[in-house]
């Protein structure tokens, strides 16, 4: 799996349901593992909707080695947790295996948790005749959208095209206000010492939070890129804190 797989995927993602609100990389206080009662991340939400998506197979292509037998273990009751508290609180999850290069899957598992999120919509009794049908019709568009991009993305040279969309969206986003909002937030949270996760590097520590030139700089040491310094705006949704 490579970065830039991924960012074509997020940009498919967001384009699929560009008529709702979204949080990305968003760890929900009801989200807790049982197990080892530690949160669960995802990797988008969209709650008016009730649904959401969870990229898999990403840290297999970032690790140099191959896992052990009990880390996969943990890897798999991990998902099954994960999947089990969101059917709970009534969430439709997409778990997607960016790792194989069979998109078909990708989209059918797409198409099937679109589909739940619309039976449940439709069985919601809290929300008026009006608000339940405009997010019903809304939801169906999202449907077409997933049989749309199931029919543009077949090959890894059609996915590749939306990495540069995605890069181009990102930048964009660097300039807005809530981007800004976004990386003060995330200054207050980064400490030396904190655990993160970035979407390229993979899993690392924080050494360092300074102030350069009037730009945040973090230093960060990675098990597998050891130690890079970054300009905390231009990380954007790059960099997760690991709770």
């Amino acid at each position: 799996m490579t970065n830039i797989n991924l960012s074509a995927w997020r940009e498919i993602i967001t384009r699929i349901f560009e008529a709702f609100d979204a949080d990305r990389n968003v760890a929900p206080d009801w989200l807790i593992n049982p197990e080892t009662n530690r949160k669960l991340k995802l990797d988008w939400l969209f709650p008016e909707i009730g649904m959401a998506v969870k990229f898999e197979g990403l840290k297999a292509g970032r690790q140099r080695r191959r896992p052990s037998l009990e880390e996969e273990l943990q890897i798999k009751h991990r998902e099954e947790a994960r999947q089990t508290v969101c059917e709970a609180h009534g969430i439709s999850l997409a778990i997607l295996n960016l790792s194989t290069n069979d998109f078909g899957n990708i989209f059918a598992a797409l198409e099937t948790a679109t589909s739940k999120a619309t039976r449940l919509l439709a069985q919601n009794q809290t929300q008026s005749s009006a608000e339940k049908a405009a997010l019903l019709e809304k939801l169906s568009r999202a449907r077409g959208n997933v049989r749309e991009y199931k029919t543009k993305v077949r090959t890894n040279r059609e996915l590749d095209n939306y990495a540069a969309l995605w890069h181009d969206r990102q930048f964009k986003e660097l300039k807005s206000p809530r981007q800004t909002e976004k990386s003060s937030q995330m200054r207050l949270a980064l400490q030396v010492g904190i655990r993160i996760e970035h979407s390229h590097f993979g899993e690392g520590t924080v050494e360092a939070v300074y102030t350069s030139g009037g730009d945040t700089m973090v230093t960060i040491n990675f098990a597998d890129a050891g130690q890079r310094t970054f300009m905390l705006n231009l990380l954007g949704d790059k960099l997760s804190i690991i709770t």
